[in-house]
């Protein structure tokens, strides 16, 4: 592919004629828009063949630069987000998604985002409150969000984990040992071609897997074909009354 610098200098020097020219520059449109197709967020080889991602865009009434992101513990028809990451004027957003009536996966958003919580600085980790922790593990990239994944997901075939790397601009995968510590040695990349990836999260109803980003643009981006986690059809149920809720009011 010819560098688009050495197109773009080629056309200011050069004296053809104007179809001559024409032609020069729809060319350059067209490397242009391969250029950024091929720097978009894509799957990695082999987990292409059995999982999708889709971009939901970006969280109306969320600042841009998110962060962590989860669901609220009582409704999971409602996302936490951060918003206006790694600043004094950091936050927490709540924000209600619409689904799917057939499938319950979430497809885009209800409303404008309300704030929930401040919160100085978040960035994309984040959790519940809970009593203490300790270190097991060191993992390179710039881990931000991570979550769990079950031994029956496909092609994954082990308990495993998925860690939104900020420094790498993308998600990796890596698989646990029998105390559920990440190896570092079976890193593999699952998702590229992000700007800032932040936080993760699993959807209770669906077993999708969600993640933030962090820059200009900051979308949400949902990824398919996980298995959802035991007990998920009360999940399911509850999302469809909840859905049919919203419908009535």
């Amino acid at each position: 592919m010819t560098p688009l610098s050495w197109i773009g200098t080629h056309v200011a020097a050069s004296n053809c004629n104007p179809l001559r020219k024409f032609i020069i520059l729809r060319f350059i449109a067209v490397q242009a828009i391969v250029l950024s197709i091929s720097q978009a967020q894509t799957i990695s080889a082999p987990f292409a063949t059995e999982y999708t991602l889709f971009d939901l865009g970006s969280v109306p009434g969320v600042p841009i630069r998110y962060g962590g992101i989860t669901f609220k513990y009582d409704d999971p028809d409602v996302i936490l987000i951060g918003g206006n990451a790694n600043s004094s004027d950091g936050a927490i957003y709540a924000i209600d998604v619409i689904r799917n009536p057939v499938t319950s996966r979430i497809t885009g958003f209800d409303g404008d985002a309300t704030l929930f919580s401040t919160a100085p600085n978040i960035d994309g980790a984040g959790t519940y409150d809970f009593d203490g922790f300790t270190s097991i593990a060191t993992l390179p990239g710039g881990p931000e969000g991570m979550v769990f994944l079950g031994d029956d997901n496909p092609l994954i075939g082990m308990p495993s984990l998925l860690v939104s790397e900020y420094g790498l601009s993308r998600v990796s995968l890596y698989n646990l040992d029998v105390n559920g510590v990440p190896i570092v040695g079976t890193r593999q990349d699952f998702i590229t071609g992000l700007t800032g990836a932040e936080g993760a999260v699993v959807d209770p109803i669906t077993g999708d897997f969600f993640f933030s980003t962090f820059g200009s643009s900051n979308p949400l981006i949902r990824v398919d074909g996980f298995v959802p986690e035991p007990g998920t059809a009360g999940l399911v149920a509850f999302g469809l009354l909840s859905l049919l809720s919203r419908r009535r009011r």
